[in-house]
């Protein structure tokens, strides 16, 4: 199954290839991929150091959005080898190839929201992208940990930054609150993108951060090549990703996060909204409803 996910693993940059290219993002001790922007399978390694697919139950059990999903489990499908365990009922006894896996990305991408659709579009226009949700630690008070949708790099003026963005789409009821901007201010947008500075701004954190990304490119570098192996064509890759992973130094860090608006039927009353993040300094770009380009490199 291993080699089934990475022949259908498309980089940064690369279209999709229908409706079965995935994405990838690299975190500590596993492989998150994505489908349209929707988390569908993680690769992790057993005691054993043997690659294991995890999934959720309702993607294996072919359950799509809307369906109803009975008595699953929350607890994950686990793939080893060619076989399937789990705690839920009904399901397979042997991971069965590359049909069955098309299945469940189908049933994976049932549910994904028009935001995490925007950002699987921008990850396949933007070579630059070198995560995808990256996680904070869970606010006091909160059950999951806050994540920025988008981690690029771009170069300008011969250096390399890590840049951080926030993917909306124009109808998101945060990017139209009243509120005054500022922390502690209710406004859902500067609320959000103010925690996000605040961690990041922490020196400590910051070259925690510069660090990992570093690494993230030589992991990106390498599993391209064991994923070109599988193809008979050439899988595109970004120079700048590469670049990266064969510097000795890290890249600069951009603390302020950035806003990628996906137009919208209510664009008529959204100038004044953005006039309040441009005043508060926020760079924003609008993409047009569906249109695909690139947005996330500093001369975009």
């Amino acid at each position: 199954m291993i080699a089934d996910l990475l022949t259908l693993w498309r980089p940064s940059g690369a279209p999709s290839s229908g409706n079965f290219g995935l994405r990838l993002a690299i975190r500590n001790g596993y492989l998150n991929l994505y489908q349209f922007g929707q988390s569908m399978a993680r690769i992790s390694f057993d005691r054993r150091c043997q690659p294991v697919v995890s999934l959720h139950p309702k993607y294996v059990l072919c359950r799509s959005k809307g369906e109803s999903a009975g008595d699953l489990s929350s607890a994950y499908v686990r793939i080893s080898g060619d076989a399937i365990s789990g705690r839920q009922s009904g399901l397979p006894e042997r991971y069965a190839g590359h049909e069955m896996l098309t299945k469940w990305i189908t049933t994976a991408r049932s549910y994904a929201g028009d935001e995490k659709k925007f950002v699987g579009r921008l990850v396949g226009a933007n070579s630059n992208v070198i995560d995808l949700e990256m996680a904070l630690p869970a606010l006091p008070g909160k059950r999951s940990a806050p994540r920025m949708d988008i981690v690029a790099l771009e170069e300008s003026d011969g250096k390399t930054r890590i840049v951080f963005w926030e993917a909306k789409c124009m109808d998101n009821s945060e990017l139209r609150a009243r509120a005054e901007p500022g922390p502690g201010s209710g406004a859902a947008i500067f609320e959000q993108l103010a925690t996000y500075e605040d961690w990041v701004s922490d020196p400590q954190r910051s070259l925690s951060v510069q660090q990992a990304y570093v690494s993230t490119a030589k992991a990106l570098v390498e599993l391209h090549g064991i994923a070109q192996s599988l193809h008979d064509v050439e899988l595109p890759f970004s120079d700048l990703l590469r670049k990266t992973a064969a510097e000795d130094g890290a890249p600069e860090l951009q603390c302020r996060p950035r806003l990628v608006i996906e137009d919208g039927p209510k664009n008529g009353s959204f100038a004044p909204h953005l006039k309040r993040l441009t005043d508060q300094g926020y760079v924003v770009r609008i993409v047009e409803a569906g249109e695909i380009r690139p947005v996330l490199g500093a001369h975009d």
